[in-house]
């Protein structure tokens, strides 16, 4: 019953189900009508020839009637005769009996007239024969006479009928076939529409839309608004998104200027060192913004070239190799020598440092950081594993949000947009980012992840 829910399967079951209804009362009705034909056709006929024969017997005789029965014989009736009977015993039957040489598992079908039915031959040949008994005098004594008449004569006249049947029911199994045909071509449109909506989810971007194919009607009109709420969502996002750069600019701008003099200033005066360290950091958070922003509005299109990631990997390892010596950190590097990606080496290369970082500081002395590279499909996956115990569900899917940054992290300098600048830079070399707790040699930890397409990998 669960599989009922679906509105689409609820409708193909009671479609299905009123088709196997309609199928049974259509083949009940051609039972009833063989039968209602039989009555109105086979019985009529029988009564028809029995009056002739009782005219023929009392015209010509008991046995110049054998003689010309014999004669014209009719491949339509079959005479049996029974043995004669006196007249006292004739009055004195309870019941009609079937010929002697005839099955004896016939059936009385009418209590007015004598009719029953009977079966002859085997197999293939097996014959259906519908019966009646007439009494005819023979002088003293009584000849019983059994007419029978073949139903398969009367069966080839309801083939019309029966191939009317067999239609009607092969054209409602049609309909359910091109029923489920065109739930299949719905449910193609509505997979079209999540696609979409999950692309746009995930990747961040709302240029995608859902195709039309030539689709009219409510569906299309669905489609069509969907399609014209993304224009209006992407326009909005955009305008937001230029708002905030040339709000940026703007700031960069001053801010530059002030930053110069209080250099210069500092020289001078040790006490404005501070100011100058924090006016720094400023411009960097700004500097760093405006190119997350190129990056997401295409307004940056770097390079993509292959890319040793053995080699690029131990270049940043080395670069933090230090740092991670300072707080007893281990790092475990299993990256193949010949592992190549395609992508930016210089955006690469800030993206590595910018995990690394991360992994570094937010793990405790004497852990280990694990870096991992596989091949998945056409694509490289990188995984960098920290041992710092993970975050909870929910703020796991808001990291990559920009100035995001969780309460443990608050006494460490930063900016909350590393990790933004990671999504940003590897979606730019059509790759993908995924971050995920997992564990590190026993040890919780954060695993973050980026596949990009593959050049070569040995």
């Amino acid at each position: 019953m669960m599989g009922l829910q679906d509105p689409f399967r609820r409708f193909l079951a009671i479609y299905g189900g009123l088709i196997i209804l309609a199928i049974g009362l259509l083949f009940f009705t051609r039972q009833q009508m063989n039968e209602w034909f039989l009555e109105q056709s086979a019985q009529p006929l029988l009564e028809a020839e029995a009056v002739l024969i009782e005219q023929l017997w009392d015209e010509e005789g008991p046995r110049n009637a054998r003689s010309i029965m014999a004669e014209e014989s009719s491949s339509l009736f079959q005479y049996h005769y029974k043995a004669l009977i006196s007249e006292q015993k004739m009055f004195s039957l309870d019941a009609m009996q079937p010929p002697d040489e005839l099955p004896a598992d016939m059936e009385y079908i009418d209590e007015d007239y004598s009719y029953f039915t009977y079966e002859s031959g085997q197999g293939e040949s097996l014959e259906s024969f519908i019966a009646l008994e007439i009494f005819l005098p023979d002088g003293e004594n009584w000849q019983p006479l059994v007419i029978a008449v073949n139903t398969n004569y009367f069966q080839e006249q309801l083939l019309s009928f029966n191939t009317l049947i067999y239609t009607i029911g092969g054209l409602l199994l049609l309909g359910f076939v091109i029923a489920w045909a065109m739930i299949q071509r719905i449910k193609a449109h509505l997979t079209a529409i999540n696609r979409t909506s999950q692309s746009i989810q995930h990747n961040g971007v709302l240029d995608t839309r859902i195709p039309l194919d030539n689709l009219e009607g409510p569906l299309a009109d669905t489609i069509t608004q969907i399609n014209q709420m993304l224009d209006a969502i992407s326009t909005a996002v955009d305008q937001t998104k230029q708002q905030a750069n040339n709000i940026a600019h703007d700031l960069r701008t001053p801010l530059t200027v002030v930053y110069q003099k209080i250099q210069q200033a500092s020289q001078q005066n040790p006490d404005l060192a501070e100011l100058e360290g924090l006016l720094s950091r400023l411009l960097q958070t700004f500097n760093l913004l405006l190119r997350i922003n190129r990056l997401e509005s295409n307004g940056e299109n770097p390079l993509l070239e292959p890319i040793n990631l053995n080699h690029l990997v131990n270049d940043v390892a080395e670069l933090y190799l230090p740092v991670l010596e300072d707080q007893q950190q281990t790092l475990l590097v299993e990256v193949p020598k010949q592992a190549e990606v395609l992508g930016n080496n210089d955006l690469l290369f800030q993206v590595l440092c910018n995990l690394f970082d991360n992994a570094a500081k937010y793990s405790p002395p004497d852990s280990n950081i694990h870096i991992l590279a596989s091949q998945e499909a056409d694509t490289v996956r990188l995984t960098i594993s920290d041992q710092g115990g993970g975050v909870d569900k929910e703020p796991l899917s808001k990291l990559c949000e920009k100035f995001y940054r969780l309460d443990c992290s608050r006494h460490h300098t930063g900016n909350g947009l590393g990790l933004s600048f990671a999504k940003a830079a590897i979606m730019r070399m059509r790759g993908k980012i995924e971050i995920e707790n997992s564990e590190t040699l026993g040890r919780p930890g954060l695993a973050i992840s980026i596949s990009l397409p593959l050049t070569t990998l040995t």
